[in-house]
């Protein structure tokens, strides 16, 4: 691992997910970054949100969507894309209709 706080396997071409816990004795956002071997550093830290951990039920399948959904674009399947929807079975969730379908019914 190249730093705390960090979900990656050091590889160039790989998924990583930046996760921040501050309610469970969680580290300082900057301190993985100085533990952090300075070769891995641009790969690990550039251009990824910090992920925070939460506690409660609700907002932990918000942190748990966040974390999926990061490693999914990560890999070769979704790269292209700049976000999915990520939802839980039974999970109320927007329903996909054209643009077209959305102007006509909001008349």
């Amino acid at each position: 691992m190249p730093a705390r706080g960090a979900v990656c396997d050091g590889e160039e071409q790989a998924a990583c997910a930046l996760v921040h816990d501050p309610a469970h004795g969680g580290i300082s956002p900057e301190e993985p970054r100085l533990e952090c071997p300075e070769k891995y550093r641009e790969f690990v830290f550039s251009g990824r949100t910090v992920i925070t951990w939460h506690r409660i039920c609700e907002f932990q399948r918000l942190s748990l969507k966040l974390i999926a959904e990061q490693m999914l674009l990560a890999s070769p399947r979704y790269r292209k894309r700049d976000s999915l929807l990520m939802y839980f079975r039974g999970e109320v969730r927007p329903e996909r209709r054209s643009r077209s379908e959305r102007r006509s019914r909001s008349a």
